[in-house]
């Protein structure tokens, strides 16, 4: 299993008549954990964290994930998330979200996601890391 992304059923289960339990995170120490709603054509993010790093659990729909490393700007990856799958985006990753679907996601962050964390640990940027993804084609 990939640790940076992977499926819900590619996770450790444990399965009995009532259902399934998928161990998603262990020993986790998670900041917060929000809802996020982005309707189709939506784009979220378009930023990096200094320290911080999230956990995107995507509920319904689908989204697309653009990132590029603060050490490797001109490389730039694109990973296309469906209904229960897991994605890690960690410090220093310009990053950036398009909702191809009405998506529901579930965000844990590493740490605290109050106002003040927030804004002081996040770094915004205005270029669009899709487009120039698609150039790299």
């Amino acid at each position: 299993m990939n640790n940076k992304f992977f499926n819900i059923e590619d996770a450790k289960q444990y399965k009995d008549t009532r259902g399934a339990i998928f161990m998603l995170l262990e020993r986790a120490n998670v900041g917060s954990v929000s809802v996020i709603q982005s309707k189709a054509g939506s784009v979220r993010a378009k930023h990096w964290h200094k320290q911080d790093g999230h956990w995107i659990f995507i509920v319904e729909g689908q989204m697309d994930i653009y990132e590029s490393s603060l050490n490797k700007p001109d490389t730039i990856t694109k990973t296309s998330l469906l209904k229960n799958d897991f994605f890690y985006t960690g410090p220093n990753v310009l990053h950036e979200m398009h909702a191809t679907k009405d998506t529901v996601f579930v965000c844990l962050s590493d740490l605290p996601r109050n106002q003040d964390n927030y804004e002081s640990e996040t770094v915004r940027y205005d270029h669009s890391l899709r487009d120039l993804f698609e150039k790299q084609l």
